[in-house]
């Protein structure tokens, strides 16, 4: 491996990452060599596009034999950040060679010889929940590698594609851009951390016009751990959080969820969601989203349903009794106000007992799992078919978010199966090929509905790697465990606060009975943000009230501030968790502030971060009480309770 000279800039300033930028540093092994870079004999041609905050390198190089080599590398000019894809495209007649690894990253990055280095790596979604959004940090040893894999073919699923490599001096951001199964493996070596990664399994060859991709690595340079974190939000905030119609980037909602009974959302109707639109404008409230999940397409009941009723998908067609004229009059009406509609799809399986099971049978990788098959991605016919059928659903629902999900047995299997199935002795490639089939299916989605915005979701937060992210698309439902453990939940926000920016919550975990309660709402205080709409019908909606007015002073900080755990990553019901959201342009911020129900401490005294501002002036979102103060803030709390404040400079 060889040292990646493209990010040596170790200094934070935009300056230093304007440097000049020589190759990024990737592998593979083909027709039996071991191959660094681009080999020397290969033809090249390159080309350079000047943005104004990037610059974006394609080099296109060709093998003597036929197979071309297409590189594209980014480097913005405005954040520690380079990032680079391969790719490989057979443009011949006849096969190419084999392909028998492809390591995207495959560099060096430098430490000194006698540097104390330290590993931080994550889980996202996890297969034991208590461990979900979990993390350690882990001194490197000279020559002892770490592997990092996840499971399923999810690549946030039991791992977490985004590690950091860090000493008191320097450190770095890597994320592996990958939809599937990655494989990661980090050695302290010399000269530094030898880094190399890429899809986990690689052995084929290519057919004549067929084309692999390889993970998209990313890699960002900072000298300060706040650095890490707010240096990452900002580039992210930047290029990869979607956008709303008008070009801003994503802004907070609060979401109005009207399932009332029944199996999530089997026995709901139209004219009664319609009817509750209408009865929380009555009240005055406003929501900028409408939210309904599995299940509106279940047209009859089942007496002993396996799994479960909303698991028997398939079919996208609303269930013609319960919506005779489907999702419009609903997203109609929701438009007068300026609100969305919200509605969830898994276009990826089909339950054995749907109805277009016959019909779409062709489409379906052989396997069998969960009582469920899949559509074979990999399949250009079966992408259009996707686009065609979940596309013309979106335009006939009058769908503005989209959400998606993956549920039962994870993608593997059924890529196994398939690649099993052709029997040509390639591995990996249906992967490959699933996973390029993916990202065009979402893009045929967009074509079909301009503006669409996406929840990529998989069983929670199995799917959250930065190229799927890339799509348009954010995490909301980051996990389908731990809606009511609230001490897990401090430590699930740190990590989403530090990744992803945006990410949901639902109120109806936050009762007490019929009482909202207050140390649970300021712990789920998030960007996507549900509220039971039955329980807004209620004589006394005080409480929520409250709870929405903070929640639109709260959310914008959350996406468009800068993030510190002002508290120890030490997440427990004797501790204290308080997060500060400070934007530095205006010296105005807020603070979640939690003492959990066995601390034992009388009083917590804490210091904001990156605040300039001699004096500022203080106030309880929930009281109304106003104070002044300095940067330093002492914190007194009863056990088990919670509140946010808000501050700004004195002027």
């Amino acid at each position: 491996m060889k040292s990646l000279i493209s990010i040596l800039c170790l200094a934070v300033s935009v300056s230093a990452i304007a440097a000049p930028n020589p190759l990024p540093q990737f592998s593979f092994t083909y027709r039996g060599l071991d191959l660094m870079n681009i080999p020397s004999s290969w033809t090249q041609e390159r080309k350079l596009l000047k943005q104004k905050d990037k610059q974006i390198e394609t080099i296109t190089a060709t093998e003597p034999d036929g197979v071309t080599l297409i590189l594209e590398k980014t480097v913005y000019t405005n954040h520690p950040v380079v990032e680079w894809m391969l790719s490989f495209e057979n443009h011949t007649l006849q096969p190419t060679g084999r392909f028998t690894r492809i390591s995207a990253a495959d560099f060096t990055l430098p430490f000194g010889k006698n540097e104390a280095v330290t590993l931080w790596k994550g889980i996202g979604e996890a297969p034991n929940p208590p461990d979900n959004y979990s993390f350690t940090r882990i001194p490197l040893e000279d020559e002892k590698s770490i592997e990092m894999t996840p499971i399923e073919g999810y690549p946030s699923f039991n791992a977490f594609p985004y590690f950091r490599v860090y000493s008191p001096k320097r450190g770095y951001t890597v994320a592996i851009g990958w939809e599937g199964q990655w494989h990661a493996s980090i050695k302290k070596q010399n000269n530094g951390v030898a880094v190399r990664a890429g899809q986990q399994t690689v052995d084929f060859y290519l057919k004549p016009g067929e084309k692999v991709i390889a993970p998209r690595i990313t890699v960002l340079s900072y000298e300060t751990e706040d650095d890490a974190v707010n240096l990452w939000r900002k580039w992210f905030r930047q290029y990869i959080l979607p956008r709303e119609t008008d070009g801003r980037v994503i802004r907070p909602r609060l979401v109005a969820d009207g399932h009332e009974h029944g199996e999530l959302y089997t026995e709901i109707t139209c004219d009664r969601q319609i009817e509750l639109v209408r009865q929380l404008r009555s009240k005055g409230l406003h929501m900028d989203s409408w939210w309904i999940d599995a299940g509106w397409y279940i047209r009859e009941l089942l007496q002993n349903p396996p799994i479960g009723q909303w698991f028997l998908v398939g079919d996208w067609t609303p269930d013609p009794k319960r919506f005779p004229r489907m999702f419009k009059p609903l997203s109609n009406e929701l438009a007068l106000e300026g609100s969305e509609l919200v509605l969830w799809y898994e276009p990826e399986r089909v339950h054995e007992k749907s109805p277009v099971l016959p019909d779409v049978s062709k489409y379906l990788a052989p396997a069998n799992h969960i009582l469920s098959k899949r559509y074979d991605l990999s399949n250009p016919a079966v992408v259009d078919h996707l686009i065609k059928t979940i596309g013309k659903s979106l335009q006939d629902n009058g769908v503005s978010f989209y959400r998606q999900d993956s549920n039962g047995a994870g993608p593997i299997h059924f890529w196994m199966s398939s690649e099993k199935a052709l029997n040509d002795g390639r591995r990996g490639m249906v992967e490959n090929q699933a996973i390029q089939g993916m990202f065009r299916f979402w893009d045929g989605l967009k074509k079909a509905k301009p503006g669409l915005l996406i929840d990529v979701c998989a069983s929670g937060g199995r799917r959250n790697d930065l190229e799927t992210l890339r799509q348009g698309a954010v995490p909301l439902h980051y996990s389908d465990v731990g809606y009511t453990d609230f001490i897990a939940k401090q430590r699930y926000h740190h990590m989403l606060n530090q990744w992803f920016l945006y990410y949901k919550n639902i109120a109806q975990h936050c009762y007490d009975g019929a009482k909202l309660n207050q140390w649970k709402s300021v712990i789920d205080i998030a960007p996507f943000h549900t509220v039971y709409a039955p329980a807004y019908l209620r004589e006394d909606i005080s409480a929520e009230k409250k709870w929405n007015e903070i929640c639109r002073q709260v959310s914008p900080y959350q996406v468009d501030a800068d993030y510190y755990l002002l508290t120890p990553e030490v997440f427990g019901i004797d501790q204290w968790w308080v997060c500060q959201f400070h934007d530095p342009i205006t010296q105005s911020g807020v603070l979640q502030v939690v003492r959990n129900e066995k601390n034992t401490d009388a009083s917590l005294v804490l210091s904001l971060k990156a605040v300039t501002a001699k004096r500022l002036a203080y106030e309880d979102l929930y009281t109304g009480r106003h104070f002044e103060g300095g940067r330093t803030v002492e914190l007194v709390l009863k056990p088990g309770t919670a509140t946010v404040f808000k501050y700004s400079m004195k002027r």
